[in-house]
């Protein structure tokens, strides 16, 4: 099948910005606009719940962001292959905002 459907989640932390935690999950679908042994193309879409804890700022923030992306893959030779993949957060909340 063509069609799909995920669910996602993440725990990330970087001290450089301060971030204690970010969990965010996630759910959506998505679609096969290529699909066969050499290559596929897929794009998808969804919804997800952001919870951010900043440590000396002493900031929580929960807030909702649309989920965007796509991903492919090519087949270049029998041993070698070329993924790449990108998603995007628009903040619902604070137009403008994404990560």
């Amino acid at each position: 099948p063509r069609a799909f459907a995920y669910g996602s989640g993440d725990l990330e932390r970087d001290g450089v910005v301060d971030l204690d935690l970010r969990a965010v999950a996630g759910a959506g679908l998505g679609y096969y606009l290529v699909k066969d042994k050499a290559a596929t193309f897929q794009v998808s879409g969804g919804l997800a719940w952001t919870d951010e804890r900043y440590g000396l700022a002493s900031l929580d923030r929960d807030y909702a962001v649309l989920v965007l992306g796509e991903e492919s893959s090519h087949a270049l030779s029998d041993t070698t292959t070329f993924k790449q993949k990108l998603v995007a957060y628009p903040d619902l909340d604070q137009t403008g905002e994404y990560r």
